[in-house]
């Protein structure tokens, strides 16, 4: 029997049959959508109907401006997803043949399937890959100054917070912490649970890599991609937005590409993510408990932390090319600054816009959902941009580096979700696991509009001249990053896309 015929006949519980089978029928019929897709705001600015994620942190809109559903829509999807997530929850744990035939048979299955891989990493298990990880991949926005007395570390990425996590049987908590040196080379991987430090060399090292490469990935999709960018700032900036401002206010006309169809991506999430038995519960060894409190953790511990600062803090400003992530993401924020800058100099004069009433009011709806984020009070035109432009890059850049994860999951040895309490030097993901994960990188897969396209005709009539010629410089240079980054990319030995304009989407997909 080949492995194909082993996934349909007995590799998977039912749930992870149907979800997957349903999941990759929707990508083949789904149809991208478009900027030319955007329509002019025309929902009346009031209270929204909501679902109650997790109440009070995570309340999501029901209805979305820019992909009206009827009851009917509403009623099949979330329907499924009460049948699909009453299913039970069973761990499944069938293994490959083969290292080998794990990794030709996950291509062959699923490599036409899954998003565009945007990088090769080639050997994505060796130490080099290791490197690249953290100081340009899904890592990145997690390194750190080490604050270890280990003499060769200079670097780190602390993950052990993660042990606080329940998981179910058969399974071990996540959680590690990776040390680098100056050179940026992996100097050892400290295991909470063995209280050992494992270096390089040393017997467990490849399996100590591989839990913390899963671990990484399990804190970066739950937290920081889907608490953090989705839950908190995605859902936040829309629902705002769309309560506070008219349908003629040029905010709101700026807005409109940053949160386009993030009301149906959020409200979708919910029912096929973060729900109790849903995708999420599944594909990690969490408990529910422990998936929701993951992702709660990106929501109540953000504050308002440009990434600039956020590089300060961490102790890795300054590194320039041995940080492709810094001096990428960089060039975006700016982008963004001088976008939200020159868009709102057409309509207001200087401190003006903070008199604005409805801007006013926009800004103390933001203080009332998410208070962690501490804004305080708007005194100044700069507080307001730092704001507008920094929610304007999380929905877009920093989501392209916690949210494009096809580079990761296609092999089942690069990343797994379920750290197996059987198999100590455990260094692959099962077929079920796989599986799961794969799927969940599917639904990622169904876009929107890219960053780069021409939103121009929901602009607002009024000053309508000024305002396109200020998205028109703001396409211009996104262009030009675009350009930047793929010469840099001809310097470097992994290339880095994560901040490329080319491969970003105007607002937040699955």
């Amino acid at each position: 029997m080949s492995i194909q015929d082993d996934l349909k006949e007995s590799s998977l519980d039912l749930y992870t049959k149907l979800f997957s089978e349903s999941t990759i029928a929707l990508a083949e019929t789904h149809v991208k959508r478009n900027a030319e897709d955007a329509k002019r705001p025309h929902f009346e600015p009031k209270p929204q109907a909501k679902l109650a994620v997790a109440p009070p942190f995570i309340l999501i809109p029901e209805n979305d401006e820019n992909h009206d559903k009827d009851w009917t829509e509403k009623f099949a999807s979330e329907a499924l997803a009460h049948g699909m997530e009453n299913l039970p929850v069973e761990d499944v744990i069938n293994d490959w043949p083969s290292r080998e035939e794990a990794i030709e048979s996950a291509y062959e299955l699923y490599k036409d399937k899954v998003p565009k891989i945007i990088v090769d990493w080639k050997n994505p298990t060796s130490d080099e890959a290791f490197t690249h990880l953290v100081f340009q991949g899904i890592g990145a926005h997690r390194l750190e100054r080490a604050k270890s007395s280990n003499k060769d570390a200079e670097f780190m990425v602390d993950l052990s917070w993660m042990q606080a996590y329940p998981v179910r049987e058969k399974y071990e908590k996540y959680g590690s912490i990776a040390y680098f040196g100056a050179d940026r080379k992996p100097v050892g991987i400290f295991e909470p649970k063995q209280d050992k430090m494992i270096r390089p060399g040393d017997k467990g090292w490849e399996g100590a890599k591989w839990r913390f490469r899963s671990s990484l990935f399990t804190a970066v999709t739950l937290t920081d991609h889907l608490g953090y960018t989705h839950y908190l700032v995605s859902n936040t900036l829309t629902t705002v937005t769309i309560e506070q401002l008219s349908t003629d206010h040029p905010l709101r006309y700026l807005l409109t590409p940053f949160i386009f169809g993030a009301a149906d991506i959020n409200r979708e999430a919910y029912f096929t993510l973060s729900n109790k038995g849903g995708i999420a519960h599944r594909c990690f060894a969490m408990e529910h408990e422990g998936v929701l409190r993951c992702v709660l953790k990106g929501v109540e511990a953000a504050t308002l932390e440009t990434f600039e600062e956020s590089m300060v803090r961490r102790g890795v400003d300054g590194l320039g090319e041995d940080y492709p992530y810094g001096e990428d993401g960089l060039k975006l924020v700016k982008i963004m600054e001088q976008l939200a800058d020159e868009y709102m100099s057409v309509y207001y004069d200087g401190d003006d816009l903070v008199n604005d009433p409805h801007i006013k009011a926009w800004w103390s709806a933001i203080n009332r959902q998410a208070p962690n984020l501490e804004i305080g009070k708007l005194e100044t035109r700069d507080c307001f941009l730092r704001l507008l432009s920094h929610f304007m890059f999380v929905v877009t850049g920093y989501h392209g580096q916690v949210g494009n994860i096809a580079q990761y999951t296609l092999d089942p040895t690069f990343i797994g979700t379920k750290l197996r309490g059987d198999l100590e030097e455990q260094e692959i993901s099962d077929l079920q696991s796989h599986a799961q994960m794969v799927t969940l990188t599917i639904t990622t897969g169904l876009g929107q509009p890219h960053l780069m396209e021409n939103f121009d005709h929901i602009l607002s009539k009024d000053k309508t001249d000024s305002a396109i010629n200020v998205f028109k410089t703001y396409r211009g240079r996104l262009k030009a990053l675009s350009e930047d980054i793929k010469a840099l990319n001809t310097q470097r030995s992994l290339p880095l896309e994560t901040f490329n304009p080319e491969v970003l989407t105007s607002s937040v997909s699955t």
